[in-house]
């Protein structure tokens, strides 16, 4: 994995953190293909993901534990903090990338 590539990555869980998406295209490809959100397809229904997300959790939060990758595969182990009726919840999730100069295929488990 190439420095470039963690950061690609590391801009992709900023922008879910902040909500700030005004750099997408820089980070997501035109074609994308979201295995977990079929609904999310490009650049451009990637950003209202995560603006649509940020609205309704405002504390949405990604916490990156590990990224490690080889090549054009990146996997990342963290956890999201959520906020659901009974409080807030924390969850594990790892998640693999297939990377060119953008982003290209996520999945999440």
């Amino acid at each position: 994995m190439t420095a470039s590539t963690k950061s690609l990555v590391l801009r992709y869980f900023r922008m879910w953190n902040t909500g700030e998406t005004s750099a997408i295209h820089d980070v997501a490809g035109d074609l994308l293909i979201n295995h977990a959100r079929p609904d999310v397809s490009d650049a451009r229904s990637l950003a209202d993901d995560i603006r649509r997300s940020r609205e309704e959790d405002p504390l949405l939060h990604v916490f990156v534990d590990a990224a490690l990758g080889d090549g054009h595969m990146v996997s990342v182990v963290g956890r999201v903090r959520s906020t659901t009726d009974n409080g807030v919840r924390i969850r594990s999730r790892t998640w693999a990338f297939r990377v060119d100069d953008r982003i290209r295929e996520i999945w999440r488990y």
